[in-house]
């Protein structure tokens, strides 16, 4: 079947018209030509391509507004290297032809995008695979030879295809083909269409899937023109990690394994009847371990179901289609948030509820969480290793909206939907800044927990000795404040005696960390002041986190020197001193603030907290005077930690 002819028969399109009309009729025109486009190689011939594009063209090679005619102009050459790749007696070169892929971020996986599409009758649901996974390779692919150039790489694909850098090393034509296919709204914009979720397989001619391949391959055969080492272009720069991020979402997921998941998932009544193949593509991916696979069909397929319902509760029917070039896409970004371009209220949140749409928010928008499907569709994310458990969670999210729209009476019925339905009940968000806060006060609560356990020495290993610290003052005082936190009237025996009575009971954090993980907290559409505030208490909590493992590291380290007889006079000396002295100041500080706090004054206890702090920076520039830490780029480097 022509692929003109395949597009035009499907039901009603998502692609508005204008749209629907370059990709499908335009972008389905065929024409012969004599003009070889292909060398011996399999290699673009890009003479011949800028014949074809520009003769008897007098306007610019980045005129956007004559799409109509570039795209008329390329879609016959397409469709000849479509017939080309799939006709074995006029095409030898396929093997050698995936050898130029080695310049990309994923030779792999391209591999087997051409082995896919060369095979003998590729379904439509593998072209649009190969579609979603080529045009992420490729705009990341294009972004590492950028970076060879210029250290500061454009976001976005379209303003990428323009940059001098990249027509230095590859031409104006090349990149005008790209432009053609991928570019700005008014071109065929295959890759904004495709990881969107607008089209559905067969919708766009498979013509483009083959094209692009080739011209993958073609680009790697400039670069070795140029003599640009393939390895110097793929270590630009280094994938993202979400394996935490799988993690944590791991632990918010039903109790169902992953099999009971894909069974679940198999008969989800809110899937589209046009995309229940590419549906069932995605579970076989996750049966079968390719979780990219399934990763980049269920997100586009997300977008769609969830724009579906955007429309529908906000009554703007037309939102379901592209924009035209005059606007903007209805996207995630849109249909997530509190309200709607005009300010009224977005109602999608009042048909889904707050709990999906803080598992939504989790998975693509908070900035500190995985943003999958931003990373996915940007080739940011290694595809070889996407975790499981995230693809999991977004199968989750789906059948969380199933249970949550349907009207089959079956779902509530299901024992694997009854588990949907509780964690989804019991839903908090994990990524929201106030989320992360509330997880790195309990980790420092656990490690003061650690304080009480921590290795020193007694006064029977002669700690005091030498010292000439007055310590009946302080001991003195040390005990009062200890016995009034602890309801005891026991004296203590020595100083140590003196600051573990005060330090155990604010180290016992059990019982306030089991009350800090019972509460739940407001977190969706927060009002900025409110996140302004939780970014500072975050900052300061972090840097608890550091002072923190810097104390017990330093304490761990030298106890065992001192215990070993390997610190040097000096060092015992100063291993006394900073035991003194810090656990000194720790004790007037909380005197003070216990004595603030008592008369209400807030105020003076913020000033008070500063000059702490202010103390605790002073000291710590001293630490390489004492010997208690390796080296001055590691202090830096802990220092200068911060929150993507």
């Amino acid at each position: 079947m022509e692929d003109g002819l395949a597009c035009n028969l499907l039901p009603s399109s998502r692609l508005s018209p204008k749209v629907h009309h370059l990709v499908c009729v335009i972008g389905s025109l065929d024409k012969t030509t004599e003009v070889p486009i292909i060398n011996k190689e399999g290699l673009i011939v890009w003479e011949s391509m800028q014949q074809v594009l520009f003769s008897n063209y007098d306007g610019s090679w980045s005129d956007e507004v004559h799409f109509d005619e570039h795209v008329s102009r390329l879609a016959p050459l397409a469709q000849e290297l479509h017939a080309m790749l799939l006709d074995g007696n006029r095409f030898q070169n396929g093997r050698h032809l995936q050898e130029y892929f080695k310049w990309t971020s994923d030779e792999m996986t391209l591999r087997n995008c051409f082995e896919c599409l060369s095979g003998s009758n590729p379904s439509p649901e593998d072209v649009q695979t190969c579609l979603l996974l080529m045009t992420a390779i490729l705009e990341r692919s294009l972004g590492n030879v950028f970076l060879t150039k210029n250290p500061c790489c454009p976001s976005m694909v379209k303003d990428l295809l323009v940059t001098k850098e990249l027509v230095d090393i590859f031409g104006e034509t090349a990149l005008f083909c790209l432009r053609i296919l991928m570019g700005p709204p008014t071109s065929l914009n295959l890759r904004n269409l495709i990881w969107h979720g607008f089209v559905r397989p067969g919708e766009i001619p498979p013509r483009y899937a083959y094209f692009l391949l080739v011209i993958i391959a073609s680009l790697g055969g400039m670069l070795e023109d140029h003599r640009i080492d393939p390895a110097s272009v793929r270590q630009s720069r280094t994938f993202i990690d979400i394996s935490c991020h799988s993690d944590l979402l791991q632990s918010r997921l039903p109790d169902l394994s992953v099999d009971e998941m894909i069974s679940l998932a198999w008969n989800l009544s809110i899937i589209p009847q046009d995309m229940r193949a590419l549906w069932s593509k995605a579970l076989d991916g996750c049966r079968d371990g390719r979780y990219s696979h399934s990763a980049v069909i269920i997100l586009p397929l997300l977008e769609a179901i969830l724009r579906e319902l955007f429309a529908e509760a906000n009554h703007c029917p037309g939102r379901v289609l592209t924009a035209e070039s005059s606007a903007l896409f209805t996207t995630f970004d849109e249909m997530l948030s509190s309200s709607m371009p005009d300010g009224s209220e977005n109602k999608l949140r009042l048909v889904i509820g707050d709990a999906i749409m803080e598992m939504l928010h989790d998975l693509l928008v908070y900035p500190d969480g995985p943003r999958l499907r931003d990373h996915l569709s940007h080739g940011e994310l290694d595809l070889h290793v996407i975790p499981p458990s995230i693809v999991t969670f977004c199968l989750f999210v789906i059948a969380a909206l199933s249970l949550k729209i349907s009207a089959d009476s079956q779902h509530g019925k299901d024992n694997l939907f009854t588990k949907v339905g509780a964690s989804v009940n019991t839903y908090q968000s994990v990524f929201h800044p106030t989320s992360i806060l509330l997880r790195d006060f309990i980790k420092v609560c656990h490690s003061l927990n650690m304080w009480s356990s921590l290795p020193r020495p007694t006064n029977d290993d002669g700690f005091c000795e030498g010292a000439s610290l007055d310590k009946s003052a302080l001991v003195e005082r040390a005990t009062v404040i200890a016995c009034k936190l602890t309801e005891s009237s026991n004296e203590c025996e020595s100083f140590l005696d003196a600051v573990a009575k005060f330090v155990d009971p604010v180290t016992d954090t059990t019982h306030f960390t089991s009350f800090w993980k019972s509460l739940r907290f407001q977190t969706l559409f927060r009002p900025r002041a409110e996140l302004h505030l939780v970014t500072i208490l975050q900052q300061i909590v972090i840097e608890c986190i550091h002072v923190d493992e810097n104390i017990q590291g330093i304490a761990k380290e030298r106890f065992d020197q001192w215990k070993t007889r390997n610190l040097r006079s000096r060092q015992r000396v100063n291993y006394q001193r900073f035991l003194q002295r810090f656990l000194k100041k720790v004790l007037k500080f909380s005197e003070n603030l216990n004595s603030m706090t008592e008369r209400n004054k807030w105020d003076e206890s913020c000033e008070l907290v500063m000059k702490f702090i202010g103390l605790v920076e002073e000291f710590l520039p001293k630490l390489p005077e004492l010997n208690f830490a390796s080296s001055t780029d590691e202090r830096s480097t802990m220092s200068g930690l911060s929150r993507r």
